[in-house]
């Protein structure tokens, strides 16, 4: 049954989304900024809360909710007591989660008040007030598993385009958050808000960009210069119990000794083997191939320049390391040594190092990976380790479906793929739902 771990890990990721997105649809006007004489700064950074700061708004809402609880009621603080800042007019939400499982969110997008009171509220009305959602319990706050964030939203700011495409390439996946506007012939205003918690659950440009169309109830091949879009720069403040400032050095030493294992040529070494836990001086072309994924990913969310030589020179390396095969090429130890697993890994490096830096210097590379990977499908039974390996392995299913599948997401023009897709599912579902279920 172990052997199945990482494919069904794999599957789940895919299939089960966690809810951490939380929407909402203003009907009322909203304010914003609509000078577009200058081009907003998309990649601003608007984090300007200390440590001191966050753990202040981390209590305050842990004691709002726990007063109405207890059956108090919600304390206000004096604003003079405060810098001037926590005084500003903000507009800020408040998610809820158990788990990774939505429990409530609520906001105040057409009513922004002083940011002490804006946390305050929300806080309250996420817990209490969402109409999706019970009262939170005592029992529920309790939970070992309860967390929540909040999302601070500065002035909209206006996106200027010329085409739709614009409006795409100009989107920062988890930066911002984004805000679409447009009065139709019939004079009826279509409005539709994404926060930036909403890039996880829709991490390519243009799937958050036609989620976000549909949300405001405008079809996806529709497009008006009379759209008014706007990005909100915006701060997420989480939970302390589940983020501090340990844990945060923690992930950079880690991150940091990772970086470490890449070569001036481009391969990654191993000083240690992590499966079985000894030391190990011998490569593995697909750890390698998942490691320069795993970086590629990092790269991505955090948006790390210092990331970006690492992935540019690993994936010269694994550009060297292929053979042809078809109309594609597949990464291999050596001629004989060829693996589909390793291929897929490598694919998805290139496709989130592609999105971070919107360069196109692998795209034939890119395209050679997607072509062989679809030659080695079988929907009767699914991916060969290699051409000349038809055996099958869960690992390689999953990694090649998680590949292909973010491929679809990051270009769903590609016919090739998105016609692939539903019989790759198909394939996938029936080979590992029962296994998953089991365990």
């Amino acid at each position: 049954m172990k052997k199945y771990i990482f494919a069904v890990a794999i599957i789940l990721t895919i299939v089960f989304s966690a809810v951490v997105a939380c929407f909402y649809f203003p009907k009322h006007k909203m304010s914003v900024n609509t000078d577009t004489s200058k081009q907003a700064d998309i990649s601003d950074n608007s984090k300007v809360m200390s440590r001191a700061d966050r753990k202040l708004i981390s209590d305050l809402i842990k004691q709002t909710i726990q007063d109405v609880l207890d059956g108090k009621k919600i304390k206000y603080p004096d604003l003079r007591n405060y810098p001037a800042k926590w005084s500003a007019n903000k507009v800020v939400y408040t998610t809820l989660n158990i788990g990774n499982i939505l429990r409530g969110c609520q906001g105040n997008f057409n009513a922004p008040k002083p940011l002490l009171y804006a946390i305050i509220d929300a806080a309250h009305n996420a817990a209490f007030n969402d109409p999706r959602f019970p009262k939170l319990t005592q029992q529920e706050f309790d939970n070992p598993d309860f967390n929540f964030y909040i999302t601070i939203l500065s002035e909209p700011k206006p996106l200027l385009f010329r085409t739709e495409q614009d409006i795409v390439h100009k989107l920062k996946p988890f930066q911002h958050g984004l805000y679409l506007t447009y009065e139709d012939g019939n004079n009826i205003k279509k409005r539709g808000l994404f926060l930036p918690s909403v890039w996880k659950k829709n991490p390519a440009p243009w799937q958050f960009w036609l989620r976000l169309k549909k949300k405001a109830h405008i079809r996806e091949n529709f497009f008006s210069d009379q759209f008014k879009v706007y990005y909100l720069p915006a701060e997420t403040i989480r939970d302390f119990k589940f983020m501090t400032k340990q844990d945060e050095k923690r992930i950079q030493k880690a991150l940091s000794a990772f970086k470490k294992l890449f070569q001036p040529d481009g391969h990654i070494t191993y000083k240690i083997d992590f499966g079985k836990g000894i030391s190990s001086a011998k490569n593995n072309i697909v750890r390698e191939m998942g490691s320069g994924y795993g970086l590629a990913y990092a790269y991505y969310v955090t948006h790390d320049a210092s990331l970006q030589p690492l992935i540019k020179n690993f994936l010269k390396y694994a550009q060297s390391a292929t053979v042809s095969y078809q109309n594609g090429k597949l990464i291999a130890d050596n001629p004989h040594k060829i693996s589909s697993g390793a291929t897929a890994l490598a694919l998805l490096a290139v496709l989130y190092y592609e999105q971070e830096t919107k360069s196109d210097d692998f795209e034939t590379f890119r395209t050679d990976l997607k072509n062989a990977l679809i030659s080695l499908f079988n929907p009767d039974i699914g991916v060969y380790r290699s051409p000349y390996d038809k055996t099958i392995s869960p690992y390689y299913d999953g990694e090649t479906w998680l590949a292909l599948t973010m491929y679809n997401i990051f270009h769903p023009k590609d016919e090739a793929v998105s016609n692939l897709i539903p019989q790759l599912n198909k394939t996938m579902y029936d080979k590992y739902s029962d296994t998953a279920v089991r365990m």
